[in-house]
């Protein structure tokens, strides 16, 4: 969160006004509470602009710990949901990524379950779980048949296959497949797939 005025109320004359938060200087609306723009998502698939709203809060650990979060909001219910579901997207991005370091056995196994319980996490978190998991299966068959296809047709060694399906996975090659097969092979339009 980014804190747009002086926490400091001595510096801070507007942050004595009793029509803002004390802590944070910003104004506050008919209910008591400010609102802060947040930005959830990440270069690769971009980013969606929330505005939760937040109670005043007396310590700055408040603040920080998001303990004064309105959840009776829709805005902030929205806000909290999208912070869960990339949170989901990021362990599996990282589970992705630690496969680049161990591609194939017990640490490999265990990334695969940790995208995995990601990934369900993820779906569950989704406002359409339904689609969701549809893209995400598309996504796992077509991974696990390119690793097949690098080591049965090519004739990479396990570890090399896993390496290369991992970098397609973390370029955005399968979500760009799965895209594809929903438009070329299922019929659906491309604003149909918005997640």
């Amino acid at each position: 969160m980014i804190v747009r005025t002086p926490i400091k109320p001595q510096t801070n004359p507007d942050a004595l006004d009793p029509s803002r938060d004390r802590l944070t200087g910003l104004p506050l609306d008919d209910k008591g509470r400010y609102t802060v723009r947040v930005d959830v998502g990440n270069p690769i698939d971009g980013y969606e602009t929330y505005t939760p709203k937040y109670f005043p809060c007396a310590t700055a650990e408040c603040v920080r710990s998001g303990q004064n979060l309105d959840m009776s909001d829709p805005e902030t219910q929205a806000y909290v949901k999208a912070i869960d579901t990339q949170v989901f997207k990021d362990i599996g991005t990282g589970a992705t990524v630690g496969t680049l370091v161990t591609p194939v056995g017990t640490g490999a196994k265990v990334l695969f379950w940790l995208g995995m319980g990601a990934f369900t996490a993820q779906v569950a978190s989704s406002e359409q779980p339904t689609n969701t998991a549809t893209d995400e299966a598309i996504k796992v068959l077509s991974e696990k048949g390119g690793e097949k296809f690098f080591m049965e047709v090519l004739g990479h060694t396990p570890s090399a296959a896993a390496r290369a399906t991992s970098l397609v996975n973390l370029s955005g090659g399968w979500d760009a497949f799965v895209g594809r097969v929903k438009i070329d092979l299922l019929g659906v339009k491309p604003d149909d797939r918005k997640k």
